[in-house]
């Protein structure tokens, strides 16, 4: 049989299950270990269904679209160049979308491969009709992280699937998970399961506080090693130490290679982006020695580097954090995972990730995988947490973690609620009917409804989790919803009592309630709740406001009102209500869905725009770095102080050298990049927000500032963004 690429390869059993389920145009639910060539029989197939329809295709090339999407912009940039060489000589045009690529409707309609990351390709999704209209295949690789938080962005998508009656065939790529049939039956997908791995792996759990005595004890002479670390911090210090051991092995000149590279590059945004590629001074004599780390702070060009040197065998030894636990195809004789603590956080479905990068299909003949743990009563807990029969690890059997959705978080289902009206391609109701319609095919309602629900018909329940107007619910039965609606989110109630209560004969009530060791401040008034469990902002019933209510009964007529989704969003300007239950966005509405910004995240911005009369620069920046939840988890992830990541900003803006910024901060020149669009973006909306708010002179300092900042000279959207101002003048 030959392989898309010309060359002859031997199908296993599972990979012909998986390509005659796929030829017969079925939704298929492919479910394997590690390295058992799911992606690769993927790829297979893409080739020969665009090889069937090749005459056709030429002369309708918008009317044949396929969205591959993975969870890692390296993933997917991976998979993006492997396309190019199997498909672009054949005519078939593949688009990358990940973060930092602005891409145009025009780019959608030529593409027929759009490979992407899965929250880049959401947004396309909603935004362009055309990609929803010649849709014909969806691929989702590394399907078991929809049991992560990003598990919320994976149910979008599938949602936006359902919404189009299914008609692109859906296949689903998933390593091990320990609830196939149920997620099969949920989407009505064929699943097709192999438990056994082509390459088998010894599997073992050491006792080693220190990786490095590991590697100091063990025999390790000849094979290749991948360790796995929490932070990058971590990865480049074991790296350090690792090599500190080592002799020079080979005389590899990095920037030779580079610039010898840089000559036969014709594209000129290649070339800069060639050019600015920080490699850093430690990594190139590291891997002299044959010692290497790789995270999420390296450039996708030094990863890519260093991923080729473990594949071709001039490293042995490579120290990663998880950028290396999904997808990524190296050649490792051993897998290293390290618990750091003393108890174990880590999920299961990880851990076997991880130890499945050794063994793989096609280059290695076995694999190990060692578990490190720092005390022998760790490593009994690990045994009979992983493993079904601990007694023997040789022929024990991994235990894998079932999917449980993400989606029914009430502060996400605000934001989902003011996306979907204002992504609907027809007038939004206010109905019961229809606002449940958009969230009983997810996972979550699949999976949770006989919790929230008092029987199967029993839909009259959930207007407590839309609006009090329109609820005819009793009280009583408003706080037992919300209980039900915790259980799934497994939040536990716990024994509380109140500490302190004032104004329980006025208008509004201050208590103090303990929960075992917490304090939570509770507020009720006829206009308003809060508890400080949660956002200031929301309006959820939570716990400590149920516990309170219930033991002054008299007063829940009086305090329980405001509830529900779409009584916050009209009570804090984003939606209002016309005639026969039509809802529509105000422009304040429309503001925070065009920037996908949280309502709760917009309220806190127009209120930072509008106390505060003259600002500068860094208190705009300051709010970009401190209040946004996915930049603050970048900082985090970067391993930046919130004034480092202020100063980065500055320095961003500032048009200073990439390389100088990478050096200097220990990041990425792709997180550069990034952080440099979203800037402008976030400083953009500002203008906006101000010019909403009647702050004219302030959004005229702002647009100025975008205009002279060295930064975003080059920034493709800026030429785009201008007619923003005037939308809003308007």
């Amino acid at each position: 049989m030959l392989s898309s690429d010309g060359k002859s390869v031997k199908y296993t059993d599972f990979q012909k299950r998986c390509l005659e389920a796929f030829k017969t145009k079925s939704n298929v639910f492919a479910i394997a270990p590690s390295s058992a060539g799911k992606t690769f029989i993927t790829e297979q197939y893409i080739s020969e269904y665009f090889q069937s329809i090749f005459g056709k295709f030429l002369n309708s090339p918008r009317k044949f679209k396929i969205g591959f999407i993975l969870p890692y912009k390296s993933l997917a940039v991976q998979e993006f160049n492997h396309s190019l060489s199997l498909f672009d000589q054949r005519g078939i045009k593949t688009l990358l979308a990940v973060g930092g690529v602005e891409i145009e409707e025009e780019e959608i309609g030529d593409a027929n491969i759009i490979i992407g990351t899965y929250e880049k390709f959401l947004v396309l999704l909603k935004r362009y009709e055309v990609l929803h209209k010649y849709l014909k295949i969806l691929i989702i690789d590394e399907f078991h992280f929809l049991g992560t938080d990003r598990g919320k962005v994976i149910e979008e998508i599938l949602l936006e699937w359902q919404r189009n009656e299914r008609q692109a065939q859906l296949i689903l790529l998933s390593s091990s998970i320990a609830n196939p049939l149920e997620i099969s039956d949920w989407l009505n997908v064929y699943p097709i399961i192999e438990t056994k791995r082509p390459v088998p792996i010894d599997y073992s759990i050491e006792v080693f506080a220190d990786p490095l005595k590991y590697l100091d004890k063990t025999d390790s002479f000849g094979k290749q090693i991948l360790i796995f670390t929490h932070s990058r911090s971590e990865s480049e210090s074991l790296a350090t130490k690792i090599v500190s051991k080592k002799e020079v092995i080979q005389d590899f000149e990095i920037e030779k290679m580079i610039s010898e590279n840089l000559e036969s590059v014709t594209d000129s945004k290649t070339k800069k982006i060639l050019q600015e590629t920080y490699f850093p001074p430690s990594l190139k004599e590291m891997v002299k020695k044959g010692v290497a780390y790789h995270h999420a702070g390296l450039s996708d060009l030094v990863r890519l580097i260093v991923e080729n040197m473990f594949l071709n065998g001039e490293l042995n030894t490579l120290v990663s954090t998880s950028t290396l636990a999904a997808g990524v195809n190296l050649p490792a004789d051993v897998s290293v995972f390290t618990i750091k603590h003393n108890r174990i956080k880590t999920e299961n479905n990880l851990v076997f990730q991880t130890l499945g990068r050794a063994g793989r299909l096609g280059m290695k003949d076995s694999g190990e995988g060692v578990v490190l743990v720092s005390s022998e009563r760790l490593r009994k807990q690990t045994e009979q947490k992983f493993f079904s029969n601990a007694t023997e690890l040789k022929t024990a059997v991994p235990l894998f973690q079932p999917i449980k959705s993400f989606f029914g978080d009430y502060d996400f289902l605000v934001q989902f609620y003011l996306s979907r009206i204002y992504n609907s391609d027809r007038t939004f109701s206010s109905e019961l009917t229809n606002l449940h319609e958009n969230i009983e095919d997810s996972l979550w309602f699949y999976q949770n409804r006989s919790k929230v629900m008092r029987n199967l018909v029993d839909f009259e329940l959930f207007q407590a989790l839309f609006s009090s107007s329109e609820s005819t619910l009793e009280t009583h039965e408003i706080i037992d919803f919300y209980r039900r609606f915790d259980r799934t989110r497994n939040v536990v109630e716990r024994k509380m009592e109140i500490i302190s209560i004032e104004g329980v004969n006025t208008a509004a009530i201050i208590a103090n309630i303990k929960e075992q060791s917490k304090l939570y401040q509770i507020y009720l008034s006829a206009s308003r709740r809060s508890c400080t469990c949660q956002s200031k902002h929301s309006n959820y019933i939570c716990k400590h406001q149920r516990y309170l209510l219930e033991k002054y009964p008299e007063g829940q007529e009086r305090w329980l009102n405001n509830y529900g989704i779409l009584d916050f969003l009209y009570k804090e300007g984003f939606i209002v209500k016309s005639a026969e239950n039509r809802v529509n966005l105000t422009y304040m509405g429309q503001l925070a869905a065009r920037h996908y910004i949280h309502p709760y995240d917009f309220i806190d911005y127009l209120e930072f725009c509008g106390v505060n009369k003259e600002l500068n620069i860094t208190q705009y920046l300051k709010q970009f770095i401190t209040k946004d939840k996915r930049i603050k988890q970048e900082i985090k992830a970067n391993e930046l102080s919130s004034l480092l990541a202020i100063r980065l900003a500055h320095d961003i803006v500032n048009g200073i050298e990439i390389r100088r910024i990478c050096k200097k901060y220990n990041v990425s020149d792709s997180f550069v990049s990034e952080w440099r669009e979203t800037i402008f973006r976030f400083m953009k909306m500002f203008e906006v927000l101000n010019l909403f708010i009647g702050k004219k002179t302030e959004a005229e300092k702002l647009e100025n500032w975008l205009k002279d900042s060295k930064g975003f000279a080059e920034l493709e959207i800026y030429r785009s963004a201008i007619k923003t101002r005037n939308e809003v003048s308007t």
